[in-house]
C-alpha cells in the first residue's frame, strides 16, 4: 500500500504540485510565522485567555498579519488550560467514533486528523468547519440507515 502511494505521488500528476512547488512555500511560511506570536520561554503567561487588544499587539510585534493556525488562536483566545481540555475532549470524541477495532489505528487516524487540521488555514478563520465536523462525529447513526432509504426505481417518461 505504501509503495503504491509513493508511486502515485512521485510518478503521476497527483504528486506533481508537491514535487514542483516544494513543501515549504509562501503559504506555509505564513502558517509557521504564527508560532512567533507565542513566547515559548514564558508559557505561564498563556494559561488564561488574552484580550483581543493583547493578541493584536502581540501579532504586530511579531510581524504576523494573520494567524493561520487555529491551535495558536485557541491558546491566545482561551488559554492553555481550556485549549488542552478542548483538545482532549475532541480527541476522545473522534477516537470513540472511529469504527475500527485497533486502538493503534484509531490513535493514528486522530493524530493525523489533528496534524492536518494544524496546517489548514480555513479552520483558523472559520470555526464552522470544525463545528460541523464535531456535529457529524457526535450524531449516532444506525449501521443500516442508508440501506433503509427507499429508492424510486420507476421513472415517468
Amino acid at each position: 500500500m505504501l509503495g503504491l502511494l509513493s508511486y502515485l505521488i512521485l510518478n503521476t500528476t497527483l504528486g506533481e504540485r508537491l514535487v514542483e512547488a516544494s513543501f515549504y512555500d509562501s503559504s506555509a511560511e505564513v502558517r509557521t510565522q504564527a508560532f512567533d506570536v507565542i513566547n515559548f520561554d514564558n508559557l505561564g503567561d498563556y494559561l488564561v485567555a488574552k484580550s483581543q487588544n493583547e493578541i493584536d499587539t502581540m501579532s504586530y510585534y511579531a510581524e504576523v498579519e494573520i494567524i493561520e493556525n487555529f491551535f495558536i488562536i485557541w491558546i491566545l483566545k482561551f488559554g492553555l488550560i481550556i485549549t488542552f481540555l478542548l483538545l482532549l475532549f475532541l480527541y476522545q470524541l473522534f477516537y470513540a467514533r472511529i469504527p475500527f477495532n485497533s486502538s493503534m489505528k484509531k490513535h493514528l487516524i486522530v493524530g493525523l486528523l489533528f496534524l492536518a487540521a494544524a496546517t489548514n488555514n480555513s479552520l483558523a478563520t472559520n470555526t464552522q468547519t470544525l463545528s460541523i465536523f464535531v456535529i457529524l462525529f457526535s450524531v449516532s447513526l444506525k449501521k443500516d440507515v442508508l440501506n433503509t432509504i427507499p429508492i424510486n426505481t420507476c421513472r415517468n417518461a
